[in-house]
């Protein structure tokens, strides 16, 4: 989430950050989301709170893959257009599912689904 939050503030998709946590397909979403925030002349300020919980390693012995939930507050971490307009309808609390992944010794989000606003 902080790497994302950091591209976030100036919508750049080709900033190598979202590399350094992320993989496969959650880099993939990354890429697309912060491509389209571009696009729209949207940014984002402030930072969203996050309390994310293992509920499975596998294997269990010497894990490799975490499952997470989570539910990520996103109500102080908004979307504003470049003319300094607050984006209507963004922000609140997503209940958040997230595959985690050992990628080469480093811990990797590979996948990841945040549900709509109000879940948790």
């Amino acid at each position: 989430m902080a790497d994302w939050t950091a591209v976030s503030k100036t919508s750049n998709y080709q900033d190598p950050t979202l590399t350094r946590h992320t993989s496969g397909d959650a880099l993939s979403k990354l890429v697309r989301t912060v491509a389209a925030a571009q696009a729209a002349g949207v940014v984002s300020k402030g930072q969203p709170v996050d309390n994310p919980r293992v509920v499975k390693l596998t294997p269990q012995g010497a894990p490799t893959e975490a499952i997470l939930t989570d539910c990520a507050d996103g109500s102080a971490w908004l979307q504003y257009r470049t003319d300094g307009a607050k984006v209507p309808g963004v922000g609140g609390r997503h209940a958040a599912d997230v595959q985690v992944d050992d990628i080469d010794g480093v811990w990797k989000v590979t996948k990841f689904v945040f549900h709509p606003a109000g879940t948790c």
